[in-house]
């Protein structure tokens, strides 16, 4: 199985990248780290009470409910805070990929996975090509807005601003720089495919 790590800040388009890959390639799967992270906050009461522990008991309802706009707010704000998030749920993450990875060896060609904490983590290390999608600020934004109509300025310059993403050149295969239209993105994916001959 070949796993292709996709990875890039906030509203650079890591989404649509790993969704255009894998409509194109046969047998794949994708992994979002991100639903990943919420599955975690969901099945694993532990994590519950280091986050409210950790950010306050308003951070989950009664029944264990994270307020994820709350959580949002209160990391993006503060490169401290989400250091200790990412203390808490990168080694669990990273866990969960491991098990699928282990799961699916053998019933899918490729696996693509879609994280900004690709490098953070250890991640990276299972990937035989990584792909790095870099956008600028402005578009970047626009499709926050598109994907969070619910969040205020403020959160919306706390995230696009404040997010560190780690990047170790040396492992990134393919640099794609997503500041035009989706045709053009499609294209720059397209020989991408080719030049690594995926398909």
């Amino acid at each position: 199985m070949e796993i292709i790590g996709i990875t890039g800040k906030t509203g650079s388009g890591k989404s649509t990248v790993s969704a255009y890959l894998n409509l194109k390639l046969q047998n794949s799967l994708i992994l979002d780290a991100d639903s990943i992270a919420k599955d975690i906050y969901v099945e694993n009461k532990e994590v519950i009470n280091k986050l409210r522990f950790c950010f306050g008991k308003d951070i989950a309802d009664c029944n264990g409910i994270v307020d994820f706009k709350a959580l949002g707010s209160r990391v993006f704000s503060d490169c401290s805070e989400m250091k200790k998030l990412d203390e808490i749920m990168i080694p669990l993450i990273e866990k969960k990929i491991k098990e699928h990875i282990s799961n699916n060896i053998d019933k899918a060609d490729y696996l693509i996975i879609d994280a900004a904490i690709l490098f953070k983590s250890n991640i990276y290390k299972y990937c035989n090509k990584i792909v790095l999608v870099k956008s600028d600020l402005g578009n970047r934004r626009k499709r926050l807005i598109d994907k969070n109509i619910n969040l205020s300025e403020t959160d919306l310059k706390y995230r696009l601003r404040n997010q560190k993403i780690r990047i170790i050149k040396d492992r990134v295969d393919f640099i794609i720089e997503n500041n035009s239209t989706k045709k053009d993105l499609y294209e720059k994916l397209e020989r991408i495919l080719k030049n690594i001959q995926l398909y």
